[in-house]
Formats: C-alpha cells, sequence, structure tokens
C-alpha cells in the first residue's frame, strides 16, 4: 500500500512539474497566452493590433500592459512582458543586460507614429514653430500652457530630443495621466497646448477617435525659423510618408523572446500585411508594407 501511495505521489509530481513546465513555454506562434507591454500613448493600435491578432489566432489570448515607455521597456528586460512596444530602440545601458546575460534581443520597426500637438477648439491660432514651442517648454513664452501625458512618457521625450531640450527639470510643463486625460484637459481649457500621440486621433473610423477630434483642434508644424504658410504641416499619413512633419518617430516591437512562440507569432503578425492594415487604418504609416498615394487634380 505504501508503495502505492508513493508512486501515486510521483506521479502528482511529475505532472505538476510537467504543467509548471508546459506553462512557461507552451505558447506557439498562434497558440497561448503571453504578456506583452506597450507605450501608452500607443495604446489606440496597439488595442487595434491585439483585436485583429486574436481573430485570425481564436486560441491566442494576448495581456496588453500599457505604461510609460521606459516601464513599458523595463517590464521586457524583467521578463514581465515578452514583447515591449515602443516608440526608441534599446540604449546602450538596456545592450548591456543581454550582453551580461548571454542573450540576444531582437527589435523591429512595424509604423511610423507622430506626436500630435492640439490645442482648444476655440483656439484660431493653430500654426506653431519649433522655437515657439521651446519657448513655451522653458517658459519664455507665458501666451499657452503646455500639458503632457506623464513626465516619463515617449511623447515628451520625443518633443525634448527634437528641441534640443536635455534638462527636465528646466521645463515649465504640466502632466496629467495619460493621453486621454490631455486631451480632457485641452478641452476645457483656453490657451493650452497639449501632446499626444497621433494614433489618438487618427483613425478615421474609430468613434472614440473622431469623438476627440471633434472637440479639439490639431496644431500644423514647422521646424523652420521663418516658415511660409505652405511650409507648417499636420501630423497624418500623407506627411508621414513625405516626411515633412518634424515630429514623427518610429515604433518598434522589441522581444528577447529566443524561440517561436506567441511574442514573435504577434511580431509577425504585425509585421505582415494584415497587421501593415490594421496600422494603416489606424491613419498612421506601415513600416514594411507599400503605401499608395494619389493625386488628386481638380
Amino acid at each position: 500500500m505504501k508503495n502505492v501511495f508513493a508512486v501515486i505521489l510521483g506521479f502528482i509530481f511529475i505532472t505538476a512539474c510537467t504543467i509548471a513546465g508546459s506553462d512557461k513555454n507552451s505558447d506557439t506562434v498562434g497558440i497561448g497566452e503571453v504578456s506583452i507591454s506597450a507605450d501608452e500613448s500607443l495604446q489606440p493600435v496597439v488595442s487595434a493590433l491585439e483585436a485583429a491578432f486574436e481573430m485570425n489566432n481564436s486560441a491566442a489570448k494576448l495581456n496588453l500592459i500599457y505604461r510609460p515607455e521606459q516601464e513599458s521597456i523595463n517590464l521586457m528586460l524583467q521578463d514581465s512582458a515578452r514583447v515591449a512596444v515602443v516608440t526608441r530602440e534599446l540604449t546602450a545601458e538596456e545592450k548591456k543586460i543581454f550582453e551580461h546575460e548571454k542573450l540576444t534581443y531582437r527589435s523591429l520597426k512595424v509604423g511610423v507614429d507622430a506626436v500630435a500637438l492640439i490645442t482648444n477648439a476655440s483656439n484660431n491660432d493653430t500654426l506653431i514653430t519649433f522655437n515657439t514651442l521651446r519657448n513655451l517648454f522653458l517658459g519664455k513664452d507665458k501666451s499657452k500652457n503646455v500639458v503632457v501625458d506623464n513626465s516619463n512618457s515617449s511623447n515628451l521625450s520625443s518633443v525634448m530630443e527634437k528641441l534640443g531640450l536635455t534638462d527636465l527639470t528646466q521645463l515649465k510643463i504640466a502632466a496629467v495621466k495619460g493621453n486621454k486625460d490631455v486631451i480632457d484637459y485641452v478641452k476645457t481649457h483656453n490657451n493650452t497646448i497639449g501632446i499626444i500621440g497621433v494614433n489618438w486621433i487618427s483613425d478615421g473610423e474609430d468613434p472614440a477617435s473622431m469623438g476627440f477630434l471633434k472637440s479639439i483642434k490639431v496644431m500644423s508644424v514647422s521646424d523652420k525659423d521663418n516658415p511660409k504658410p505652405d511650409e507648417y504641416y499636420l501630423p497624418f499619413e500623407y506627411n508621414l510618408y513625405l516626411k515633412n512633419y518634424p515630429l514623427s518617430r518610429n515604433i518598434y516591437m522589441i522581444t528577447k523572446e529566443a524561440r517561436q512562440g506567441l511574442g514573435t507569432g504577434f511580431i509577425n503578425f504585425t509585421a505582415h500585411e494584415k497587421g501593415q492594415l490594421v496600422i494603416q487604418k489606424t491613419g498612421i504609416l506601415p513600416a514594411t508594407q507599400p503605401l499608395r498615394l494619389y493625386k488628386v487634380q481638380n
């Protein structure tokens, strides 16, 4: 009887170990469950990709974690997420983590996004230059207030890089809790410029995106000192394709998944035709598929 009991215990132990091991590595490119961390400013496009991927892979489940960009990357580095969807490549210090652990990582550009500047619907002046924006950031121009989604956000770091600003403590700006909060703040405050990811307002078929657009104005931006009227550009797909809009940025998917798991499946889906069509539908520029432009003549 004791031998039978020992055999049963051994079977339970082996089964438990097998299940534990399979939980970690049982997913494939189209089956299983995995966590994906993403920059909060990219939430609309990433959510659209998630829905499309799960529709095409009914046995797959993506658990999306939206955080400021640095936190999203940290979750991937700490193995709390399999893939990070962000707007920059890894830094030299972050790459050292892989070198120390003798691991490789993969990074793929999947789209071209932009930082959009928005203002209250009552404001008639929707043109802005880099010089004006820089002076607003530094508090030299007090005619308008600037509000961002988070002091650690990719929206803020992208604009600071473009403007040549490096010291966060010098900035005279306000921070809220997210891109939607920026839109809500701008809706109710005159003489305010908000900074958001353009994918929050660029999907012409999404009711939420169109609702946001009805309540604010999108600003045209120029990086020239004394621009002509036709040298200001809106942050939408056509100007991203022609590289006219000066606050554009890339979208990357980064993973250290060393096998053909569900994280790799999500990246592959995004990089190929169906995923790139989802990206284009959200109003931003696909990176790996050709874009057709048509010139309309009156």
